[in-house]
């Protein structure tokens, strides 16, 4: 989210603040040592993805299942099935096309937003996805045109 959404309690969320995930004596101690840390996290990159960014994630579990070359896509995640299948993975637009492994992709324009998951499991009815925080969706594969589907990337090469 940019600040300009987390500040704007419109769109239904409430900007409070931070947790830092050290204490202030001990940060101001060793800032240095803390500056660099992050800086170094920060900088770090998966495949031209920043390491601090959510979905990345989702990039290195695809790549668990996923053959060689692994993802060989940019851009961002509203353009991830497009550029996906042009860089020679199996996608679907279909929800009734789920597949363990794959990754799910929803996404929201108008608010700028893009989110997704694992697809961990899959019934006759409904797909279970899991997202980087390890939190599990199950949702009615009937609802997912409604829920801003946008397609599975399967890893699987044309």
């Amino acid at each position: 989210m940019t600040y300009a959404q987390m500040s704007d309690s419109t769109n239904g969320f409430t900007f409070r603040g931070y947790i830092w995930p050290v204490r202030l004596d001990d940060y101001l101690a060793n800032r240095q040592s803390y500056d660099k840390k992050v800086a170094d996290f920060q900088d770090s990159k998966y495949k031209g993805y920043k390491d601090s960014w959510w979905g990345t994630w989702m990039l290195h579990e695809f790549d668990k299942y996923a053959p060689v070359p692994g993802v060989n896509w940019h851009g961002s995640m509203h353009e991830w099935i497009d550029n996906a299948e042009k860089g020679g993975w199996k996608v679907s637009t279909n929800p009734q096309d789920a597949k363990i492994g794959a990754i799910l992709v929803r996404s929201d324009k108008i608010m700028d937003r893009a989110w997704g998951g694992i697809v961990r499991k899959i019934t006759q009815d409904t797909i279970t996805y899991q997202d980087k925080e390890g939190v599990v969706y199950t949702i009615s594969i009937a609802d997912l045109p409604n829920k801003n589907f946008l397609g599975y990337i399967f890893p699987e090469r044309q």
